[in-house]
């Protein structure tokens, strides 16, 4: 099926949905954004892999709630990646104190659209990021 609907089709409609949502987001107040960098973003080597990572400055916790019942897919906490993100967002290796504590300055939200995200979907999950962080 994938073969027939083409590769280079499929890597169209990832990369539309990958810019439109990385535009969406980038700029809006209370995003931190963990991946891609601004100054990687445009570099063919990240554009193969729609994978958007970041942080929102209000407790994950309180923010995964208000996101549970909205419909949106999305990872959050660490992700099978504990050690990148301590290094992406600049906080040291975990050395013993509170657990939660660290895991606060280190979570971050991962959105990764695939073939079966519209545009729509995309224009959806930034709108509903823009409207909680105005809250």
């Amino acid at each position: 099926m994938l073969n027939d609907f083409g590769w280079d089709n499929v890597h169209k409609v990832d990369m539309g949905n990958y810019i439109t949502l990385y535009e969406g987001l980038k700029d809006v107040g209370g995003i931190k954004m963990v991946f891609p960098r601004e100054n990687m973003f445009y570099n063919d080597a990240v554009l193969k892999t729609p994978v958007i990572v970041f942080q929102l400055d209000r407790p994950y916790k309180e923010m995964k709630e208000k996101l549970k019942d909205k419909k949106i897919g999305f990872r959050y906490d660490s992700f099978c990646v504990y050690r990148l993100l301590e290094s992406a967002t600049g906080n040291d290796t975990y050395r013993g104190g509170s657990l939660e504590e660290h895991l606060d300055k280190i979570s971050a939200y991962r959105l990764s659209p695939g073939l079966i995200t519209t545009i729509d979907d995309v224009v959806k999950a930034v709108e509903l990021f823009k409207d909680l962080l105005r809250r």
